[in-house]
Parts: structure tokens; sequence; C-alpha cells
């Protein structure tokens, strides 16, 4: 080592178990002096017997990007598309629509998907399963880039701004409040369902019920809730039918997205005691149930297209139904959670949502 070369210091590690009186506080970074604890491995997650080994290191020691990357990463912002491109694709459905509305329910959603995303990063930390899981979540708390306790702050803050800039468009639409509750009351049920399954034995038909919840109010929060709420924002310029079939492509497909996540990441659910469909019904029906999904997306995106312009709708569909069930026969020919070709799948469903919105949105400036 030169004279001008830093001493290295010597890594500190420290397990504990649950017992421990400062075992929350590590999990929350609630740590003095500066310090950092980064969890390197958890064994025996939501028991008694539950321990954790951390790396303590000062703060400065911890690399990290920009603050805006951070950020970025930690809401999820690669994801933003799930949660405002069925509102944007009605917007464009009506000319005329008021600029201040739409743009203070897109900002609105945009600060509750960014509150959803540090809430669910701040809950699978203390889990545990973003702990076991190293591709899991946004990995800003397992880094050390945020405290968790901070994560939980931000979308507690995010939360309230989401709140704030939807109160100049609710107070203009009764029915609108109606709709917020009725999504805010789907967003609980599945929430809670979801959590009731994690701690339900595998095999147990409540189990199974309890995740077809938490897709089903999946589907409605990023689907037809969307579509239904920006069609009243716009002052209705989709007929009933019509916003339900595209609001359905877009839930589906968004179902989709996740069940592809949960495929990637079955075996280390498994052992999280995460009691997802694929850790329930198995790879390969769990894979032939998503493809399924792809077909159903891609009908339901043809059928809102058929009232379109004749015959450029054709070839739209004609696209969308490729798209979708080019993604449906690949998925169905992956033969294991390893296979490389899932996360080319995952990225490329968020590719097929865009275009699918694109061309929608296309036939509403034609």
């Amino acid at each position: 080592m030169s004279l001008q070369d830093p001493p290295k210091t010597k890594p500190s590690f420290l397990t504990i178990d649950r017992t421990h009186p400062d075992f929350q506080k590590y999990l929350l970074g609630e740590l003095p002096n500066a310090q950092v604890a980064l969890p390197i491995q958890s064994l025996h997650i939501n028991s008694r017997e539950e321990k954790i080994t951390f790396q303590i290191l000062n703060r400065d020691e911890v690399k990290k990007p920009s603050l805006l990357k951070v950020l970025a990463r930690l809401m999820r912002l690669d994801l933003v598309g799930l949660t405002l491109l069925p509102v944007v694709t009605v917007f464009f459905e009506k000319s005329g629509i008021l600029i201040e509305h739409a743009s203070f329910a897109l900002l609105s959603l945009l600060f509750l998907h960014g509150a959803i995303y540090c809430r669910n990063d701040f809950v699978d930390h203390l889990s545990g399963i973003d702990r076991l899981n190293e591709k899991g979540g946004s990995r800003v708390i397992q880094n050390g880039w945020i405290r968790a306790v901070t994560v939980r702050r931000l979308s507690r803050a995010l939360l309230v701004l989401a709140v704030i800039f939807s109160l100049p468009v609710l107070v203009n639409s009764l029915n609108l409040v109606w709709l917020s509750a009725l999504g805010g009351g789907i967003g609980i049920i599945g929430y809670s369902a979801l959590r009731r399954g994690r701690e339900l034995e595998s095999g147990s038909r409540r189990t199974s019920a309890n995740w077809i919840a938490g897709d089903l109010s999946l589907f409605f929060a990023l689907g037809p809730l969307l579509t239904f709420g920006a069609n009243i924002v716009a002052h209705d310029p989709l007929p009933f039918g019509r916003c339900a079939l595209l609001g359905s492509g877009f839930g589906i497909l968004a179902v989709s997205y996740v069940e592809i996540r949960h495929l990637i990441s079955v075996v280390v659910d498994d052992v999280a005691g995460l009691r997802t469909l694929a850790v329930e019904f198995g790879f390969d029906r769990s894979k032939r149930f998503v493809a399924c999904l792809f077909v159903l997306a891609g009908l339901c995106f043809t059928l809102f297209l058929v009232a379109m312009h004749w015959p450029w709708w054709v070839l739209a569909a004609a696209l969308m139904l490729i798209l979708n069930l080019g993604l449906a026969i690949r998925i169905w020919r992956t033969s294991s959670p390893l296979a490389s070709s899932l996360p080319n799948i995952l990225k490329e469903t968020l590719i097929v949502h865009l275009i699918c919105g694109i061309i929608v949105i296309g036939f509403a400036i034609l």
C-alpha cells in the first residue's frame, strides 16, 4: 500500500435475533453516529428464531447514485406507465379537456404511484421478502442508500401530496369521489388479502383465494378504475362498454407483469413463505395462466378498436393481437423459472403495454 492510499477499515459484522432489544432499530436503520447497517443474511424470517447478519458501515463508505436517481428507482418511475398510461389514453379521447384538471389528476396519480411503491419497499424489507430476494424491490434500503424509516416517511409524504393534488378534481365531481372511495376500498381489500395469504399454509384454499383477490384488486386498480375515473374527469368521451374494454386490456397486462415477476422469483418466494399463485399452482400451471392473460388482453384491445376508423382498426388490432400472442407463446414455451427468456418477457410486457396505449392515442388524434 502506498503512502497516498487511505488505510482500509476492517469490515464489521453483527448478527442479532428477533429477541435483541435493538432488532427493530437495525431493520429500520435507526443507528447512531451516521452508521449504516446492510442486511447480508437473513435466516428463519418471520419466525421467533429469525436472525439477521448486518454489515456495519459508516455512511460515507456507502457508494450511491445521485439523489434523483435513487428517488426515481425508489418510486419505480420505470413502471409509471402502468399507472398513468390508461388515464392519458382516455384524456386524448376528449378534445378540449381542461388542462388544469388533467394535470392535477396525473400529478395525484404520480405521487400515489410513488407512495405505494415506497410503502411496498418498506413492508417487504421488514417482512424479509426483499432481504431474501436479491432482485426484489428497488434495493435502495438493502444497498444502504436510504434508511427504511426514511422510506416510510417518504411514502406518507407522497400520499399526502397525492391527496392534495386530487382535491381540485374531486370537488368538481361527486361520482369521482365515490369511484375513488371504491378504488381505495378495493386496494385495501386486495392488500389485506395478500397479507393474509402470506400467513396461511401452502396448499390452503384460502391461500389461493387470497392471491386471486389480490390479482383482481390489481386488475381493477390499474385498469377499469383508472379509465372510468379518467372518463369522468374528461366528461365521458367514451361509452361505458368501450371504457371497460380499454381498462380491462391495461389491467390484464398489469396483472401479467406482476405474475411474471412471481414466476421469476418462485423459488425465493417459496422460501420466504410468500404464497403467490406461482408458488401455490406450480410453475407450469402459472405460466399457462399468464399466457391466457396475454390472449385475453389482446382480445380486449381488439374489441375496443372495433368502433374506430375502417380499415385502420383492423391493422391496429392485428398488431396488438400479434404482440400479445407472441408473448403468450413465448411464456407458454418457457421451461423453468431460471430461463433467461423470462426477464426479457417481463420487459417486453411493459413495451407491449406502451405500444397498445400509443395505438389508442393515435386513433384518438386521427
